[in-house]
């Protein structure tokens, strides 16, 4: 190897170190920070009571919630002993897995360094992501899986190899245990399929390994969704997603009521927690023609569930939406990665300051209405639970 190969890997892990440094001190400084908010408190007791009596394993499902995040915070228990610590722990390093995931991933489709360092050093600073890998809440857990699910989908379609075909399934399958929004992850499948496959080029050898392929997903992810039948009450997380969501017929009845008042409050999102400079990184990845169907195939990942959710949402808050705002942030790279933007690295100094804002002055911080309202003013925060135990 020649001395710049070796000078450019010297570089890449210097770079690297940074990036898992800031990540840490963004997600474990001043954990707490934000008070214990309703539902961490409820996942953690949950959590418990899991961990101590075996015939109680799918007790969320009694509230119509997936196990998954509560399961993975049972041997955290064992290594941290402040139960809230042990929960917000384990959903920073899911945010790790996002960040690695969407940096190997940014790779994969832009075969650039940069683009894919600078890709984990914004989804470590956005105050989108930052505020809620610092919350016991299954919604970074999720992210992580519909993450991966791209990266082994990505994998397989460019190898053909079954391996990555069940990986995709496993990665799908989990996300199906999380959260019920990773439905929206076969759309990610299919969506990534039409923008890569040249189905002109395809031969009946390599159209057979497709649907082998999507069979071996479809298969291994709907058998570990099928794991919840093991439970009681399964049939609980569809009718509770009715608490959260109206029907088509409901939508049909008033089309604009719930998606106007919801696409005002998702534009207020992402000024505030995705921050300009991600949305101006986004909007300059359009300019690189030569990614221009990388641009269309995530953002339309990000779009179609933040629509969909918008037209059918009766509870609406800033969390549901994390899983389909992470696929901005490549472009983002992308965008503010190319040496005629180079200039503009500075406004990376915006999400920062205000992920810092966020977690020393918690209070003062400039927060979206549902968040400040949530977390630290109503009953749903649980300000001196530690002093009155």
């Amino acid at each position: 190897m020649t001395s710049w190969e070796n000078m450019t890997k010297t570089k890449i892990s210097i770079y690297l170190i940074l990036i898992f440094c800031v990540f840490g001190f963004l997600r474990f400084s001043d954990i707490y920070s934000v008070p214990v908010f309703v539902d961490e408190a409820i996942y953690v007791r949950w959590s418990q009571v899991m961990k101590n009596e075996a015939s109680l394993r799918f007790l969320p499902m009694s509230d119509g919630k997936q196990p998954l995040f509560m399961w993975a915070t049972m041997p955290m228990f064992k290594i941290i002993s402040d139960p809230l610590v042990a929960a917000r722990t384990l959903s920073s390093l899911a945010g790790l897995g996002t960040m690695i995931g969407l940096s190997i991933l940014s790779y994969l489709f832009f075969q650039n360094f940069t683009t894919s360092l600078l890709t984990g050093l914004i989804y470590t600073i956005t105050p989108f992501t930052v505020y809620f890998d610092r919350m016991a809440l299954a919604d970074s857990l999720l992210v992580m899986f519909g993450i991966w699910t791209l990266v082994f989908f990505k994998k397989f379609l460019d190898h053909r190899s079954l391996d990555w075909a069940m990986l995709t399934g496993f990665a799908l399958g989990a996300g199906l245990l999380t959260k019920s929004p990773a439905i929206f992850f076969y759309l990610w499948v299919f969506l990534l399929a039409i923008f890569q496959i040249d189905f002109k080029s395809e031969n009946k050898k390599t159209v057979l390994n497709l649907l082998l392929g999507a069979l071996y997903i479809l298969t291994i992810s709907q058998a570990m969704h099928a794991i919840l039948k093991l439970g009681p009450n399964s049939n609980m997380a569809g009718s509770r997603n009715l608490d959260y969501l109206y029907t088509l017929k409901e939508v049909w009845s008033h089309p604009t009521t719930p998606i106007i008042g919801n696409l005002k409050t998702t534009w207020r999102w992402l000024w505030i927690l995705l921050t300009p400079t991600v949305l101006l990184g986004v909007v300059l990845s359009f300019s690189n023609k030569k990614y221009r169907h990388i641009f269309y195939l995530l953002l339309f990942c990000s779009l179609i569930p933040l629509l969909s959710q918008a037209l059918i949402a009766k509870v609406y808050t800033s969390r549901y939406i994390l899983f389909a705002i992470t696929p901005l942030i490549p472009l983002a790279a992308l965008g503010l990665s190319r040496p005629r933007y180079y200039s503009l690295t500075p406004l990376l100094l915006i999400p920062l300051g205000l992920s810092l804002w966020n977690i020393y002055s918690p209070k003062t911080a400039r927060l979206p209405y549902d968040m400040a309202n949530g977390y630290y003013q109503e009953w749903t925060a649980g300000w001196g639970q530690k002093e009155i135990a």
